[in-house]
């Protein structure tokens, strides 16, 4: 039986990261009602970094003791113009072929889902992707609702909506993360 409301965790995001001993490894803890991300908290331990989102509430971000700040996802209009996150240790040549599509400015390479969502919720980085069907429900639920809360947009590749506590907890449509100002860009890429 099916419930409305289901925790969805990832105890270690960026397994690979946390061997090769990076600080881009993350904690993120996850709620989904009604098949939507409605709460997510996404955290570096090595950086005591704390990023954290309520549907409706906004997206914040805290750097040890400090105060909590909002955070918003960058105005960047112009993908030549934007920088791709990309990850530091699983590139496909599909992904390569993509960016170099899109022309855009800068490729930042980094560890975890969780951290190039937080970066892009931040404003640090315009737009991540990844067109793989092997993304778990573990590996975007906590950072798509930080995403959508900092005004940024998350889909599947080819603009679906993603829906969580299926039978199925793969995600087949790969992930979208932008500032919402790009997104049409990659799907476009996707869908021709």
């Amino acid at each position: 039986m099916k419930s409305d409301k289901i925790w969805i965790v990832d105890s270690l995001d960026g397994t690979q990261d946390f061997l090769d001993k990076t600080d881009e490894f993350a904690v993120m803890i996850g709620l989904a009602e009604n098949g939507h991300a409605t709460l997510g908290l996404l955290y570096l331990p090595t950086q005591d970094k704390l990023y954290f989102a309520e549907k409706g509430n906004g997206a914040f971000v805290q750097i040890g003791d400090s105060e909590p700040q909002k955070i918003h996802v960058s105005d960047q209009p112009d993908i030549t113009k934007s920088k791709l996150i990309v990850s530091r240790s699983h590139i496909t040549a599909e992904i390569e072929k993509a960016a170099k599509k899109l022309e855009v400015s800068e490729l930042v390479r980094c560890g975890s889902n969780g951290v190039k969502m937080g970066l892009v919720a931040e404003g640090k980085a315009d737009l991540f992707f990844n067109p793989t069907n092997r993304f778990g429900q573990w590996d975007c639920c906590a950072p798509q609702i930080i995403v959508e809360e900092a005004g940024g947009t998350v889909t599947g590749i080819h603009g679906e909506n993603i829906i969580y506590n299926q039978e199925n907890v793969k995600n087949p449509y790969g992930l979208i993360a932008s500032n919402g100002k790009i997104h049409h860009h990659i799907i476009t890429i996707f869908t021709s």
